[in-house]
């Protein structure tokens, strides 16, 4: 009887972390239509964002941003991360999780710290460049970024794609850079 609980309990927990990766995904397509450039291998984990908006609007431009998009942007990032994190932490701390359970948990745990420090790190570097604020989006293949700016020159695009490039090891081609424009 125990084994079959035990046995039962494996399954449970990962359905749970399968069904957490998928509703990330979903997330992701539902909220985001076909963002820029796409991969199957994408990082849904950035798709949507505050008050509506999706990272595709926002780069292209079809939508404005509020004064206060930056800050309730990164808010609503870290509490979503903090999320998954503690999920993830709950597999890992069960005593009925396989060893192939945890495994999975502890590296996406290790990709989401890691994701959000490089976030950060991208995100301070080009805000001592002068810029009053900025969010970078990381995928698994392109970079976006955001800059709280009426409008970015060829020599600020290059400083920023210099910054990225060297920290990410992403080519050039794969860094998109937009700027807010008039925001509230």
């Amino acid at each position: 009887m125990h084994i079959r609980f035990l046995k039962k309990k494996n399954v449970i927990l990962g359905s749970l972390l399968a069904l957490l990766v998928m509703a990330s995904y979903v997330n992701y397509n539902l909220y985001s239509g076909e963002p820029s450039p796409v991969s199957e291998n994408d990082n849904p984990l950035n798709a949507k964002l505050v008050s509506s908006l999706t990272e595709e609007e926002i780069m292209n431009g079809e939508k404005t941003v509020s004064g206060s998009f930056f800050l309730d942007y990164r808010i609503e990032r870290q509490s979503s991360r903090a999320e998954n994190i503690e999920t993830l932490k709950a597999i890992t701390a069960s005593s009925s999780s396989t060893e192939e359970n945890i495994s999975q948990a502890n590296e996406v745990m290790i990709e989401l710290v890691q994701l959000s420090e490089d976030e950060m790190q991208l995100e301070n570097m080009i805000l001592s460049k002068g810029y009053e604020d900025c969010v970078v989006f990381l995928h698994d293949e392109y970079v976006n970024v955001l800059v709280k700016t009426d409008e970015i020159t060829s020599s600020q695009a290059i400083q920023i794609q210099d910054i990225v490039s060297k920290q990410c090891d992403i080519p050039l081609s794969k860094i998109y850079i937009a700027a807010t424009g008039r925001s509230e």
